[in-house]
């Protein structure tokens, strides 16, 4: 994962040599050509919404290369995303599962712990540092998680008896869920048979 700062013809080149399944965001000013097409920017592409291309080369280097394109709603931008595989959603949504390390990314800087200050430059070191750091960081997590269910605030509390019933459900598999909805569709579907049975004896004995 690369996000579009980092995006170049260089980087693609050097994931192509490693065989890596990357998925790097790309800028919308750079040049790009494919069969069929004239010369233009993935910015283009974007606002032309051509959510797939196969085999385009970056003009730059001529690297080739398969982008995929998102536009989320709401999302100012669009995802402009390189990868060797083939182009479509699901694969250019593959991308936004750089997220899930960005807060312990984060936690590793300067407003954390400070990594870059350590000046390390033997990699065996580093990587003993980075996994020191990362099980100090899954004990303050869940020292803090524990401490929230045991103590909570009472914003915690409210928060908590607000989304129970909603967790509950959708930490079930999907097949008892379905099996949920079915149970409360039949149910619904029974209690509007006896309203309509208890309504017509009703109307029978009136007659009477």
């Amino acid at each position: 994962m690369a996000d579009r700062f980092y995006g170049t013809a260089n980087l693609i080149a050097l994931c192509q040599a490693h065989g890596w399944d990357d998925r790097i965001r790309l800028k919308g000013n750079l040049s790009v050509k494919s069969r069929g097409r004239s010369k233009m920017t993935t910015g283009q592409l974007a606002k032309d919404k051509v959510f797939a291309l196969s085999a385009f080369h970056l003009t730059a280097h001529d690297v080739p290369t398969h982008l995929g394109i998102v536009q989320d709603p709401g999302h100012p931008e669009p995802w402009i995303i390189a990868m060797p595989a083939k182009p479509g959603y699901l694969t250019t949504m593959d991308y936004p599962a750089r997220r899930a390390i960005e807060p312990m990314f984060s936690d590793f800087k300067s407003w954390g712990f400070g990594l870059e200050d350590s000046q390390i430059s033997y990699p065996d070191r580093l990587s003993r540092l980075v996994l020191a750091m990362a099980l100090a960081l899954y004990v303050a997590v869940s020292t803090g998680q524990w401490d929230a269910t045991v103590n909570p605030s009472p914003a915690e509390k409210t928060l908590r008896s607000t989304t129970t019933t909603t967790r509950t459900l959708s930490n079930l598999p999907l097949h008892q869920r379905l099996a949920l909805h079915r149970q409360a569709h039949r149910d619904r579907h029974t209690h509007s048979s006896l309203v309509d049975k208890t309504t017509l004896v009703h109307s029978k004995t009136d007659g009477w």
